[in-house]
């Protein structure tokens, strides 16, 4: 058998394969490091020079992956230009790039090239799709076929009088044209009218909603103070039923359920899939009040049915109603006046970004929108996109499995080895796809693969689980050929952990809770409930175990210690069922 270290070397001088000129995939199951491979990949081709920090882009999906992965990649260029400064490191990476540098200057040549990439590292590109093509469209203007701003000339916008008559306001009819240029700009990058709208309300375009002297539009002055009543007690409303919904929501929901179980409620406007889905949107929703305009039309109709008029209008017995008392009636009165803040602050703003927005050649109106500009602006100009492709020499696509076709055309056109020597690494695991709801298609992704220029790069090792876990699933999904779709198989990979963490182990790595209903409840409900105390009890047992049979952490380099709660999560997928989970700890 080779040595583990060398094993790992050839397989860093595998991985580096991606930064030759080409299309590459890295497939990458959940707690195989895949954030450490991207990372390491940008600082192997700073260190060998293959592509200036400024000129290297990731996208994700989130502007959550975003921040971390920024911080993420400077940390991974610091620690691989310490490993390189090691005679004796067991770094793979930093051994795969020596050897590729060769030379007994090499440490010294690398590390200057690395301490030259950490110094600009803030120049590294990391964005969100539609992130990246709202930059696009700000660094490019050819791409929405708008001439470059003169800052010596003005725009006209609409007549003051016209515009006050729709509700807005501005302080004058003439702006300077790198102004307005500007504004025109950042209404695409935010989204469109809605986006926009709902940001008035968050303060931004806050000039726009009010006079220079501070007080609200509206000439009556009487007006004015019926607003800024409503306005005063729809955040009293708001402070009230979050409050009342964060102490009583899972009673709610129960009485809820016996309503359905007892037929007080029609059975065609409430069922237990649909009770989920808006108890998510109570949730969501009452977390902040400005969701309420940023939410969907079906989460603010979710949200509604919880009130006292909508819940007597499903109630079967029309002369005694189901009702939840008070956080009813309290939402009845926050939904009647909601119209008055809408009215206040966001409607001015999107009338005046609707007159003003005239003037533009395309609208984005909403994110696919965003892409199709920029999409169709690449096709109509090969001068713009060539001056985009050259933007960029090494461009990752994190979580790529969820790429949809116009994203897809779009990376095509600019990095692709047909019409470039770019490298394009796309990193991803086709199991894991699931923004089917945003256009997403997994084909598209196996499309991608079939076509790249060199094999599949998988990473083989999870470095999140105990071994027992990992074989478990292996064995679990290894006997279930096709779940997750024709052209995705699915790849073992081997543990890290040489042994459990765990000793002895409190349970099996995979637990299997059968529940068989009995009527009084839904199965939903019953399922929920059962795994709630299943959980309950095992973590009960394992932090209350006698001390001479309690189960022990056992980590490299650190002395056993006994299993506390604080060692102990759970994860779900909805704050009710977290709710549910407390509860039952708290009964075991």
């Amino acid at each position: 058998m080779s040595d583990p270290a060398d094993q790992e070397l050839r397989r860093a001088i595998e991985l580096l394969r991606a930064i030759k000129p080409g299309t590459h995939i890295i497939e990458a199951s959940a707690g195989t490091g895949k954030t450490f491979t991207i990372t390491s990949l940008i600082a192997a081709a700073l260190a060998l020079d293959a592509v200036h920090p400024s000129r290297v882009l990731t996208v994700t999906f989130t502007r959550a992956a975003t921040a971390e992965l920024r911080v993420r990649v400077r940390e991974r260029i610091a620690s691989l230009a310490e490993a390189i400064a090691d005679p004796a490191t067991s770094d793979a990476i930093a051994r795969a790039v020596l050897a590729h540098v060769g030379g007994d200057d090499a440490p010294q040549i690398v590390g200057e090239r690395l301490a030259r990439a950490l110094a600009e590292s803030d120049a590294i590109g990391v964005d969100t799709m539609h992130g990246w093509c709202a930059t696009l469209l700000g660094q490019y203007g050819d791409l929405l076929g708008l001439d470059a701003p003169d800052a010596d000339a003005s725009v006209a916008l609409p007549p003051v009088a016209e515009l006050t008559e729709r509700g807005a306001l501005v302080a004058s009819a003439r702006v300077p044209m790198a102004q307005w240029y500007g504004f025109m700009r950042r209404i695409v990058s935010v989204g469109g009218l809605e986006q926009l709208a709902g940001a008035a309300l968050a303060g931004i375009g806050h000039v726009f909603v009010q006079r220079e002297d501070g007080t609200m539009l509206g000439d009556d002055a009487a007006e004015v103070a019926r607003l800024e009543r409503d306005i005063t007690r729809i955040a009293e409303l708001h402070a009230m039923l979050l409050t009342e919904w964060l102490a009583h929501g899972e009673q709610h929901v129960r009485a809820i359920e016996h309503a359905m179980a007892t037929k007080q409620l029609s059975g065609r406007q409430w069922q237990t899939r649909w009770l989920d889905k808006r108890v998510a949107a109570v949730d969501y929703v009452f977390a902040d009040l400005m969701r309420f305009f940023e939410a969907t039309k079906d989460q603010r109709e979710d949200i509604q049915r919880f009130s006292s008029r909508e819940l007597a209008a499903t109630s079967k017995s029309a002369s005694d109603p189901f009702t939840l008392g008070d956080f009813s009636d309290l939402l009845d009165e926050l939904i009647a006046l909601l119209p008055s803040l809408v009215d206040a602050l966001a409607m001015p703003l999107r009338y005046f970004i609707e007159s003003v927005q005239q003037s533009l050649p395309r609208k984005a109106n909403d994110f696919d929108d965003l892409l199709r500009l920029v999409a169709d602006g690449l096709a109509r100009d090969p001068a713009v996109a060539e001056r985009v492709r050259r933007s960029a020499d090494l461009v990752l696509i994190d979580e790529s499995q969820d790429t949809d076709p116009l994203q897809w055309r779009i990376f095509l056109s600019l990095f692709s080895e047909g019409v470039s020597h770019k490298r394009l690494v796309l990193v991803g695991d086709p199991k894991q796809s699931i923004y089917r709801f945003r256009n997403a298609e997994v084909a598209v992704y196996l499309a991608a693969r079939d076509a790249a220029t060199s094999t599949p790069f998988t990473l083989g090792t999870n470095y999140r689980s105990d071994a027992a876990l990992v074989h478990a699933v292996n064995a679990m999904y290894a006997g279930a050929p096709g779940v997750f779709g024709a052209g995705v198989d699915y790849e073992p990979v081997m543990p890290s952990r040489a042994h459990a963490e765990l000793v002895p182990r409190a349970a099996a790595p995979l637990r299997f809770v059968e529940v068989v209903a009995d009527g009084t409840q839904s199965s939903v409900h019953a399922v929920r409930a059962a795994v709630a105390d299943d959980v309950a009890a095992r973590i009960a047992r394992i932090v209350h175990a006698p001390s001479a049979s309690a189960p022990h952490i056992v980590r490299d380099g650190l002395a056993p210690r006994v299993v506390s709660a604080r060692d102990c999560a759970v994860l779900v997928a909805t704050n009710r069922q977290a709710r549910q989970i407390v509860q039952a700890l708290r009964d075991a």
